[in-house]
């Protein structure tokens, strides 16, 4: 009995030893923090302003946008469900022929005044639709638009016409 009493006190002392040993037993048994990758520094990045370009260059340019913007509205309109996409395709197609206007002479401007009143309609017939039921007679409407400006608008059809 003394002996089985004895082994054990051995033992739990042993124990208890091992456990503290020497660190504080907080520190023992608590987790090291994770260290931090290489420095890591911010990108800092400056706009550039491209001054050299001409307004030939930025009319292909903002027309390329506009037509792009129209191609993913004609897709939203057909394919996808989606109010919020549908509204801000005809948003952006809209903002990048409003711009191609001011770079046109006063002639031009006024032939792409019709299309822009046109372009307007079909937004608000856009907006009136949130539940799509009119969504492929918009998309109807937004490619013959999209045929018919690039038809008229085309760098092409405008180059002498593009203010300098």
């Amino acid at each position: 009995m003394k002996l089985k009493r004895f082994v054990f006190i051995c033992g739990l002392s042993t124990l208890v030893c091992g456990l503290l040993g020497c660190d504080a037993f907080v520190r023992k048994f608590t987790r090291p923090p994770k260290k931090k990758a290489a420095s890591h520094e911010d990108m800092v990045l400056v706009p550039e302003e491209y001054k050299n370009i001409n307004k030939e260059q930025v009319y292909r340019q903002y027309f390329v946008f506009w037509e792009s913007w129209m191609d993913e509205l004609i897709n939203a309109l057909r394919l996808y469900p989606n109010y919020k996409k549908r509204v801000d395709c005809m948003e952006r197609a809209l903002k990048n022929l409003v711009y191609l206007k001011t770079l046109l002479n006063q002639d031009v401007q006024q032939k792409l005044d019709v299309y822009i009143a046109r372009t307007i309609d079909l937004q608000a017939k856009i907006k009136r639709d949130p539940y799509g039921d009119f969504a492929d007679d918009c998309a109807t409407e937004a490619e013959r638009l999209q045929l018919e400006i690039s038809r008229d608008f085309s760098y092409s059809a405008v180059k002498n016409s593009i203010v300098q």
